[in-house]
């Protein structure tokens, strides 16, 4: 259940999200991320208003842990992920950013010939968030 925070973070689990206004969805997960905390984050995210182009995902990967591979296979997980126009993950140490990197050539293979949104890397935050202000303003993307 999201509990609302006086700064508009919502806490699912161990982990926090946020809408920022008017596209961005900005996550900060603490730890691993069981189903049941996928399941309510996705809830969260449906709940929200949709903007036409998608909604960027920013995500704080400082405290991240492992993500239970079951949320793949979860009849959601499709859906959920196509909510997004791009996500920029930042604050990720090598092999986090190498299993990043990994979940998106596995996703390119398994969608060939579907249109997928962009997936980066960034060291901080405030590169993650010039490179989604220049994707917005260069109009790309679903």
């Amino acid at each position: 259940m999201a509990n609302s925070l006086s700064d508009d973070w919502y806490v699912l689990g161990k982990h926090a999200i946020r809408l920022e206004p008017p596209d961005v969805l900005h996550t900060r997960p603490n730890g691993d991320i069981s189903l049941n905390d996928a399941i309510g984050m996705m809830n969260f995210v449906k709940s929200l208003p949709r903007p036409e182009k998608g909604f960027f995902g920013l995500v704080d990967m400082t405290h991240a842990g492992r993500q239970d591979p079951a949320i793949t296979k979860h009849p959601d997980a499709a859906s959920f992920l196509a909510v997004y126009r791009a996500q920029a993950f930042y604050n990720a140490t090598f092999s986090k950013r190498t299993m990043i990197g990994i979940f998106e050539r596995v996703r390119r293979l398994l969608s060939s010939g579907v249109r997928q949104s962009p997936i980066v890397i960034f060291a901080t935050e405030a590169e993650a968030r010039s490179w989604i202000e220049n994707f917005r303003n260069e109009d790309r993307g679903p």
